[in-house]
């Protein structure tokens, strides 16, 4: 590879648009057996590292890409005379996500939905926080309702827990915020329509503020957001 192949975008450090040096790219390959023989076929996953040339910080991301054929070939291949990739690759380069850490262990389910965004996995966001309000209501109305049964329906819960007709202090706020959780966690996991960004951080504001609402766990949560 070119070491000179570069492309304007934002830098992941600095958060403004520079030229962004590529230091190593790398499409990734599945492996297979075929009876005695092995077979490899291009994954259409990057993986990158770039150095930005006006903060002179490094990154790294991995990216998915759809495309007509077993592989890109060598990635100057796509330059111009200058090694500028990126009106060639912008359709790819616009979905890299940058320097996602690693979740620490025992993270909070708010954490872990945090990590998700950052991750864009939009759909997975919106079942992860619908995951929230189901273990959250569960520990609230074994505190409140401690000699009743817990209701398997997570509708239940909230119909009794916050009842729309109960407009003091806030608590209608709660129940139409957890039934849109509830409603959207459902479309999520149990049909084929897709989230959007807007959509994915919407819920998760509205769990991170159902958390707060309720007094649930919320303080613990948001100290493992920060």
């Amino acid at each position: 590879m070119n070491a000179s192949n570069y492309f304007y975008g934002l830098c992941p450090k600095c958060n403004e648009i520079n030229k962004l040096v590529i230091t190593s790219w790398n499409e990734l390959n599945n492996k297979f057996s075929i009876g005695d023989k092995f077979d490899v076929e291009a994954s259409h996953e990057v993986s990158l590292s770039i150095c930005c040339d006006k903060c002179k910080k490094a990154s790294s991301g991995m990216t998915h890409y759809d495309y007509d054929g077993p592989d890109m070939g060598p990635l100057n291949h796509y330059g111009d005379a200058t090694g500028n990739i990126s009106e060639s690759l912008k359709s790819i380069l616009q979905h890299i996500v940058y320097d996602v850490p690693p979740l620490r262990t025992n993270s909070s389910l708010l954490a872990e939905a945090q990590k998700i965004v950052e991750m864009r996995m939009w759909s997975s966001v919106v079942i992860i926080c619908r995951k929230i309000i189901d273990v959250k209501t569960a520990k609230i109305w074994e505190e409140k309702y401690h000699n009743e049964q817990l209701p398997e329906k997570l509708k239940t819960r909230i119909d009794k827990l916050y009842p729309e007709k109960d407009e003091r202090n806030g608590k209608a706020k709660v129940y139409h915020r957890a039934h849109a959780i509830r409603l959207d966690g459902n479309t999520a996991a149990h049909k084929e329509e897709q989230f959007n960004e807007s959509e994915a951080v919407d819920i998760l504001s509205f769990t991170k503020w159902f958390c707060d609402a309720t007094g649930s766990d919320s303080g613990a949560d948001q100290d493992a957001l920060r």
